[in-house]
């Protein structure tokens, strides 16, 4: 044992030569900020890329003329959650969904085509993934006088929306069930929310994150195409051809607790022994070297752990992408300082160790300090940029 820690004191012996003068360090110091700045500007420029937009979504017109368009009524309640996939933007749900509107007129475009719950569509589920039950074969007379019913039970698997995870790990997740329809355009059909009984049951459950309500968005879809039909222009004016969408959204942010313990726990315990390192006499040199080394790779174990939760190739940094790249360049510091000190103690005479050695422990403790001030305010400053 003893042969081995003389050997790895010789080799990071050997690399403090290379800190040993000041244009060294200041050269470390340029390539760590060249470093933090290359991640940087690479980030900013994946977000600046720019893309055509060939849709649109405008807020659903529910006021004033609606011409010939049914308003369709339409609730739902999620029953179970589960399989929830991050990383894969994906979830699995079952529930029920349903649909009321009132009975054709003499004149009404659907009293002579056929309106039911098979007219629309839910429009984020994987195609072939999901199975579907009628509970009646055809639309019913609602309990309210002069209205249809009717309505499915659902279970599938859905994808979700883009996420933002800018504030990792203390994200909210929206996981969407978009209902909407291509057979019919706006200007045939209409939806509407049903605020008072769309629900989710009790026993729906996100495991480290905590329910925050079910919301709903209701717009009109547009795309920049004719879906290959020709249509002249004409008919298409004042406004494009557009289709209903409604959307209902399960909003779950992460429990605070999951977050600390899974998360900051190992870190916090990583940069504590970090500062311990810098507490030690120089006389356990390999322990004092070594113990940033180790945590260099701690912390690369670390991030790749937790990032193996979020979606690859995300082109922003999380809040935790921040901390550890604040802990990458805390640990770098001190071990090449602490390179650097060993080695002048190393090499200095018996007659001049002890003097070095008082000077250089106090230089750490203001390290250690300084970093204590900066693993408290870092943090905070790290949220707001």
């Amino acid at each position: 044992m003893a042969g081995k820690g003389l050997g790895l004191l010789d080799r990071f012996s050997r690399l403090g030569v290379i800190l040993s003068s000041g244009m060294h360090r200041v050269l470390l110091i340029i390539l760590i900020g060249v470093f933090v700045a290359a991640i940087l500007i690479s980030f900013r420029l994946d977000q600046n890329i720019s893309r055509h937009t060939n849709e649109s979504f405008s807020p659903a017109k529910l006021h004033g003329d609606l011409g010939d368009a049914v308003v369709v009524k339409t609730g739902i309640f999620v029953n179970r959650l589960h399989d929830v996939r991050i990383s894969a933007g994906t979830f699995s749900a079952n529930g029920w969904l349903w649909m009321s509107w009132d009975k054709p007129g003499k004149d009404d475009w659907h009293r002579s085509r056929k309106l039911d719950i098979g007219s629309i569509d839910l429009i984020n589920e994987i195609p072939g993934r999901g199975q579907f039950e009628r509970l009646d074969p055809e639309p019913t007379a609602s309990d309210v006088e002069g209205r249809l019913y009717h309505s499915i039970r659902f279970s599938s698997v859905f994808l979700m929306e883009a996420q933002d995870f800018r504030r990792f790990p203390f994200e909210k997740i929206r996981l969407p069930i978009e209902v909407g329809t291509d057979d019919h355009p706006t200007y045939r059909m209409i939806f509407v929310p049903d605020k008072k009984d769309s629900m989710i049951s009790d026993r729906v459950n996100l495991p480290g994150y905590r329910y925050e309500g079910l919301k709903h968005k209701n717009f009109f879809y547009t795309a920049n195409t004719l879906w290959g039909h020709e249509i002249p222009a004409s008919e298409l004016e004042p406004e494009p051809l557009s289709y209903p969408q409604l959307e209902w959204e399960l909003n779950f942010r992460r429990s605070t607790s999951s977050s600390f313990v899974r998360l900051f726990l190992p870190l916090g315990a990583a940069m504590a022994a970090l500062l311990f390192s810098l507490i030690s006499h120089f006389k356990v040199s390999v322990q004092k070297i070594s113990i940033p080394a180790s945590i260099l790779l701690v912390l690369a174990v670390l991030q790749d752990r937790w990032h193996r939760v979020l979606p690859p190739g995300l082109a922003y940094l999380t809040y935790m992408d921040k901390l550890f790249i604040f802990a990458y360049i805390v640990t770098v510091i001190v071990f090449a300082h602490s390179v650097f000190c060993v080695n002048l103690y190393h090499s200095a005479s018996e007659d001049r160790q002890a003097l070095l050695s008082a000077k250089m422990r106090h230089q750490q403790r203001r390290l250690a300090s300084g970093i204590c001030c900066g693993l408290l305010v870092g943090p905070i400053i790290l949220w707001f940029t």
